[in-house]
């Protein structure tokens, strides 16, 4: 009986993934801010929304990952489209939030 010597299926690396995914918020905001400088108040909105409009481009190249096999490298995409979602919904919180906004308990 002669050993099985066939290396596994690469399914690729969940640090390309994160990579990947930094490359596709970085493209958003490119692309955000571009619309914004075109002076459409409509398009201006998606610089607010880059978290959720950046699965434009997330959720098509996941699909391409996992047809591929490289389940890896589609784990470490979600991975980085999810940390960007909270961050983008920090920014918001700190830029559309008022200044003199105070929290009202009950009582």
């Amino acid at each position: 009986m002669e050993p099985n010597l066939q290396a596994p299926p690469w399914r690729g690396n969940i640090f390309a993934g994160i990579l990947l995914g930094i490359g596709c918020q970085i493209a958003t905001i490119v692309l955000s801010l571009l619309m914004m400088m075109s002076g459409n108040q409509n398009l201006a909105l998606s610089i607010v929304f880059w978290g959720i409009t950046q699965y434009l481009l997330v959720l098509p190249l996941r699909a391409v990952l996992l047809k591929r096999g490289q389940h890896r490298t589609a784990k470490g995409l979600l991975i980085m489209s999810f940390i960007g979602l909270l961050l983008c919904s920090l920014c918001g919180a700190l830029f559309f939030i008022p200044s003199n906004w105070q929290p009202r308990l009950a009582g």
